[in-house]
């Protein structure tokens, strides 16, 4: 067997692989969503597609390196002039240096195209959000039953009767959300659609905040919650907000000094 033959190839396969892997990341929903949908893509959940890119990197990382230690005269070569002197400056390291401070800087200060990546990677990522929903608040599949119930102020009767009319396999209120939706072959999102006896009909707006709402657009966030966007508007624009259907919550609040939290619960007083 050739080692370097080995060597190059290996490189190249892991290399493959992690461009895969970094595509997925880039296009998974924010971890919230994910594991609140229990979120798969090939049968592989967010979580194991990191674990997967990790171990690639560090695979990609040990082979470049073996390649470098297999290849170090080809490689200085590259770092000698036409009398066989070694610089370390040339024209073409200082290129490739120009390029990655280039390309660090602008990711670091946000600027375009750079920043246009970013954005666009959050863009998609916010309508994973919009399509699947967020969250009551972080991690909540990891949370039983009893302490749902408890940071909700649902009542615990009701939730285990609601899950039992459903038959929903379950032992207890110590049981976690993502226990109950493992073992119903549910996602932890209907498992908590059907505690709550969620009616997406009558959905309206439920009694705490949910996560990431101060990214939505006003329409966006009135298809989500099933709200008429020209009643809403009339509501906030009484109240002194600068309103615009494409303009997010977040931007919205800010023209009178308030968060996304604010604006939610004076829309609660109107629309429930």
């Amino acid at each position: 067997m050739r080692v370097r033959r080995l060597i190059s190839l290996l490189s190249l396969l892991s290399f493959g692989l992690l461009l895969v892997t970094s595509i997925v990341l880039y296009i998974v929903p924010h971890g919230r969503v994910a594991y609140w949908v229990d979120w798969t893509l090939w049968g592989l959940s967010k979580t194991q597609w990191q674990n997967l890119h990790i171990n690639l990197g560090f695979l990609f990382l040990l082979s470049v390196f073996f390649h470098l230690y297999y290849n170090w005269n080809s490689i200085t070569h590259y770092f000698k002039n036409k009398l066989n002197r070694l610089i370390i400056f040339t024209k073409e390291f200082n290129v490739a240096l120009l390029i990655i401070l280039l390309v660090s800087g602008g990711t670091y200060f946000m600027v375009p195209p750079f920043s246009t990546i970013i954005d666009f990677s959050e863009v998609i990522k916010e309508k994973a959000s919009l399509k699947y929903g967020n969250p009551p608040y972080g991690h909540a599949e990891l949370s039983s039953l009893k302490v749902l119930c408890q940071r909700l102020g649902l009542d615990l009767k009701q939730v285990l009767n609601n899950l039992k009319k459903r038959n929903i396999k379950f032992s207890g209120p110590q049981d976690t959300i993502l226990e109950i939706a493992r073992i119903n072959n549910l996602t932890p999102k209907q498992v908590y659609e059907i505690a709550i006896d969620y009616d997406k009909k009558k959905a309206g707006l439920s009694a705490f905040i949910p996560l990431g709402i101060g990214k939505l657009t006003l329409k966006e966030f009135c298809q989500q919650f099933g709200l008429n966007l020209q009643d809403v508007v009339l509501v906030l624009e009484k109240n002194g907000y600068v309103v615009k259907a494409n303009t997010t919550l977040k931007e919205i609040a800010a023209s009178r000094n308030q968060t996304p939290s604010d604006l939610y619960k004076l829309l609660q007083q109107n629309f429930n």
